[in-house]
Formats: C-alpha cells, structure tokens, sequence
C-alpha cells in the first residue's frame, strides 16, 4: 500500500510534529539500545577492562552522530531549496561539502 506524501506546507504543525517524533525517537533510542547491548556483551565477555573501554568510547559516538546528525539536517534543506529552484549543481556543491566537512571533524 502506497503511502501519501506529507505536504509541509499546508499540514497542521502539531500533527507533522506527531508524525516525525515516533520515528526519530525510534532512531535515537536504537543507538542507545546498541550502546546498552555492547556494554552488556563486552562485560561479559572482556570483563571491567573491556567495559571501561566501551563506556570511554560511548561519548565519542554520541559526537560522531550529532556532528552527522548537524550536517545531514543542514544540507538537507540547503540541497532541497537549490533543487526546488533547478540548481541541482549546487544542491551536489553543498552535499559535498558537508560530507567533507564532518568527515574531516569526525576524524
């Protein structure tokens, strides 16, 4: 069954806020979860050190997820408004760019 494109511009904002909370919270709660679940494994089966380790790095891919998450939002809109006006170059311009850029700060 095919699904009904969401209009943005004409739909009430507390039920476009409904529609996109579920499945971005359902997004962030699943890294968590992944988080959790290595934490789980690697204790028992490294031990403290392991643990440790795995609770040290935790942060890093909390920062390495909102630095993807900062850029992939940003350029989405940027990308979609060149698009909308027939610059699809510099929708491509401004996708690269913000790959590099995160990328870069990500290493």
């Amino acid at each position: 069954m095919k699904r009904a494109a969401i209009d943005f511009g004409r739909t009430d904002l507390v039920r476009l806020f409904a529609e996109m909370f579920l499945p971005t919270l359902a997004g962030l709660l699943s890294g968590v979860v992944l988080n959790v679940a290595d934490g789980v494994f690697v204790g028992r089966g490294v031990g403290s050190g392991g643990l440790a380790a795995v609770n040290i790095a935790a942060p890093i891919f909390l920062f390495a997820y909102a630095v993807s998450l900062l850029f992939g939002s940003g350029v989405s809109v940027v990308a979609a408004m060149h698009l909308a006006q027939g610059r699809a170059r510099a929708a491509c311009i401004n996708i690269t760019q913000a790959l590099t850029v995160s990328l870069s700060l990500m290493l």
